[in-house]
C-alpha cells in the first residue's frame, strides 16, 4: 500500500531500488514524490505522521513532464 509520509521522513529507512521502481511507474505519486513510500517497504526508525490512503493527484506539477 502506498503512504505518504507528512511528517518525520527522516526516521523513515533509505528507499530502496525495487521500492523506487514501483513508484516511479505509479501515477498515484504524482506531485508527492517526495513524502510517498511502500508501506510494506519502509522501516520506521522514529515518530512519524502517515496519511495511509492519500488521493489520487493526477494533475500534479509532474504529470505533463
Amino acid at each position: 500500500m502506498r503512504v505518504q509520509i507528512t511528517k518525520g521522513m527522516e526516521n523513515a529507512s533509505p528507499m530502496g531500488f525495487l521500492e523506487r521502481m514501483r513508484l516511479k511507474f505509479s501515477f498515484c505519486y504524482i506531485g508527492n514524490e517526495e513524502t510517498m513510500r511502500l508501506s510494506c517497504q519502509t522501516q520506521v526508525n522514529g515518530d512519524m505522521d502517515v496519511v495511509t490512503r492519500p488521493p489520487l493527484n493526477l494533475f500534479g506539477e509532474n504529470f505533463f513532464s
